[in-house]
């Protein structure tokens, strides 16, 4: 009888525990048993905790209730799809239990007498080497006949979690037995060198250079002709040359060393094989009385022949169309790229008090964010060799179109489909064969209509005499021309994802669209119109329609044609023609000029366009209301949820002095950092007002907002 009581306890303790998968967090008869959370389990009955599986762990050990989170799955098949002597492209699938906040990372070794060291730091990767949104990276700038080795992670987002890495060893290609030879070195001014070579058939060159005593920090620039400009911060460096044909590239020149003191200046030249002091002194009187005469008599020369070449060009000029000869007025593309530039005047940033000042001086990039906006604020920031050439100049422009794109065979090109339409015809998706490549490029074509005049054919051609010019990873590339066979045809580059502003309004709301993203998205196009600032281009319709993307969201600037289809919305007529109100600088509507500076004023626009998600600026507003509120200090409102900083860089493009705007190549190096930095894209800016009827501009209710929008 004893034992009675004994058996039914025990029994009534095992109907209480809970059983394998469930837990009890407390020895308590009143509480349910409740399921494992996910990734976790119990390896025996009347558990109080679940253990997490292999592989997974809580983020806080405390909270027996949490789930369990495991790294992300690997990347699956990393292989090499593409190799030559300097770049390499890897790809991968991604695995398919994945979550939709994955992105990936790119570690780079090479081997050095067998041990593995971090890959150089100019070493490039295409699109990033970190945060990559797609499933393969191009990396460029490598050395041939090397061993590497990457390293391809998974990470997630949402818990900055990495995965295993994937190990993939490679060799470059062997390089080409040809060397870049007859290297020549100049000093051009104080701090500047100019080193030039023998082309000798390569079509693209590669220059590494760094201070003698630091080898730590080389820097890798490619080159489209055989020249570079080095500004130098230090006595002493070092460079090598390289080049490639279609073959492949070269193997690197011998190191050669730069002595900035013993380089000569102006007419002074060193050869690669000799290094040394060159100097030349006249020491005797009597060479000063026989040279002196020949040095004047030379002078009275070119100073007569510069006259009457320069009476025949100014009376040719009157017999030939306004875009033959660069003139004053605003015709097709009035820019303004040299020395001069035309005299503005500045009312005091407070309406009440319109004094007039004069502008000049300069101040440093420190000024950025100097809530005065009282003086010029960027230095000048030396440029490329390579300059831009209007085709309008040739006279005879299907020469131009020959100087500066290839011919292409059309046998080689495959229409797949039309994509839409333009003002010289139908816009086409198709397949490129290329004969040293062994898959087809995708490409978009261009095509002329039937029966265009010559006129029209001049002015379509005219944009690929414009876009064969520029080589800049965020400028759409030029693939060729068709000139010779009909339909004449402009082929580039395919980009996935279309025009900017459609992309960004079908997107709205998609999480990987955040503000780093778009600032990254900003970056590009800065780069791309730093590219071409540099090369003394002015795009002068700077507008998200106008910018492309890829799959891998790499913007590229696009569209130079010089007749465009302007919407007559947005579009004011001059003398000279339409300017696109909404985007174009206030002295480029006064004065019809268009400078660097007008084209970052349309940059400070469109970034407005990529944080609105495509949002037309100055919403229905009249051309004539935009003017006045512009001219009367307003400016555009920050987006919703638009970070401070990038707000702030948008006024400092919108400042009514040109002169104080930002250059290219500051906008790149602000945007650069804020991606380094993205805690500083956090802070939002303010919303200083709300506008109840957009299509009715009510400036009394603006004015009303202290320092709402005048902030210029």
């Amino acid at each position: 009888m004893s034992i009675q009581p004994l058996q039914r306890k025990k029994s009534k303790e095992t109907t209480d525990a809970c059983s394998i998968g469930t837990y009890k967090s407390t020895i308590s008869n009143n509480q349910r048993c409740e399921p494992c959370p996910l990734n976790s389990y119990t390896k025996d009955k009347g558990a109080s905790s679940c253990l997490c599986n292999d592989g997974f762990f809580r983020l806080n050990t405390s909270l027996s209730k949490s789930a369990c989170i495991g790294s992300p799955i690997e990347p699956q098949n990393v292989t090499v799809d593409d190799i030559d002597q300097a770049s390499v492209k890897i790809s991968w699938k991604q695995p398919i239990e994945t979550s939709n906040d994955i992105v990936y990372r790119i570690e780079c070794n090479h081997l050095i007498e067998g041990r593995s060291v971090p890959c150089e730091s100019y070493i490039s990767y295409y699109p990033n080497r970190t945060f990559i949104n797609s499933t393969s990276v191009q990396i460029l700038g490598l050395d041939a006949d090397t061993n590497y080795n990457v390293e391809v992670y998974a990470e997630q987002l949402s818990t900055h979690l990495l995965s295993k890495s994937v190990d993939l060893s490679f060799t470059t290609k062997r390089p080409i037995p040809k060397l870049i030879r007859d290297i020549n070195v100049r000093r051009i001014s104080l701090n500047t060198i100019l080193i030039t070579w023998s082309s000798n058939d390569f079509d693209l060159y590669q220059i590494r250079y760094w201070p003698f005593i630091d080898e730590h920090h080389k820097s890798l620039v490619t080159l489209l002709h055989n020249n570079f400009t080095l500004i130098t911060t230090s006595d002493n460096y070092k460079f090598q040359l390289r080049g490639r044909t279609r073959f492949g590239w070269s193997l690197y020149t011998h190191e050669k060393v730069l002595s900035l003191s013993s380089i000569l200046s102006d007419e002074h030249f060193l050869t690669s094989a000799k290094l040394t002091n060159m100097s030349a002194k006249i020491t005797e009187n009597k060479n000063i009385l026989l040279v002196g005469p020949l040095i004047i008599l030379i002078l009275l020369v070119t100073v007569i022949i510069l006259a009457i070449v320069y009476s025949k060009k100014k009376r040719s000029c009157r017999l030939k169309t306004a875009s033959d000869c660069e003139s004053l007025d605003y015709q097709k593309r009035q820019v303004i790229t040299g020395g001069y530039r035309p005299m503005l005047l500045r009312y005091s940033s407070n309406p009440a008090n319109k004094s007039i000042t004069q502008l000049s001086g300069h101040y440093g990039p420190d000024a950025f964010f100097n809530s005065g906006w009282s003086a010029p604020l960027w230095p000048p920031i030396p440029t490329t060799a390579k300059t831009y050439i209007d085709p309008h100049t040739y006279e005879d422009p299907t020469k131009a179109v020959k100087d500066f794109s290839r011919e292409l065979d059309p046998n080689l090109i495959v229409i797949e489909s039309v994509i839409g339409g333009g003002e010289f015809g139908d816009v086409c998706r198709g397949r490129l064969r290329k004969p040293n490549l062994l898959k087809d490029v995708p490409v978009a074509i261009k095509t002329l209509k039937q029966g265009a005049t010559e006129k029209t054919r001049l002015d379509f051609l005219s944009e690929a005499s414009i876009m064969g010019q520029f080589d800049d990873e965020n400028v759409i590339y030029l693939e060729g021309v068709v000139t010779k066979h009909h339909p004449i045809m402009i082929v580039t580059e395919y980009m996935e994802n279309g025009s900017l502003d459609a992309y960004l309004r079908t997107n709205e709301g998609n999480k990987l669209l955040d503000a780093l993203q778009l600032t990254r998205m900003l970056r590009g196009i800065a780069s791309g119109m730093r590219y071409l600032s540099d090369m003394k281009y002015v795009h002068r319709d700077l507008a998200a329609r106008n910018i492309l993307v890829n799959k891998d969201l790499v913007c590229k600037v696009a569209d130079f044609g010089l007749s465009r289809e302007i919407d007559e919305g947005d579009s004011y007529t001059t003398k000279g023609g339409k300017i696109p109100i909404r985007w174009t600088a206030i002295e480029a509507i006064d004065y019809r000029k268009f400078t660097s500076a007008s084209d970052v004023w349309s940059f400070g626009v469109l970034s407005w366009e990529v944080l609105s998600f495509g949002e037309r600026p100055f919403w229905n507003w009249s051309n004539q209301d935009v003017i006045k509120a512009i001219k009367n200090y307003y400016r555009l409102p920050p987006p919703m949820g638009c970070p401070d900083v990038l707000y702030r860089l948008m006024l400092a493009c919108w400042n009514e002095d040109y002169l104080q705007r930002p250059k290219f190549a500051e906008i790149v190096q602000q945007l650069t950092q804020f991606i380094q930095i993205p805690s500083r894209l956090v802070p939002l800016a303010k919303q200083r007002f709300l506008i109840d009827h957009p299509d009715h501009p009510d400036f009394t209710q603006m004015a009303s907002i202290n320092n709402s929008v005048t902030i210029v």
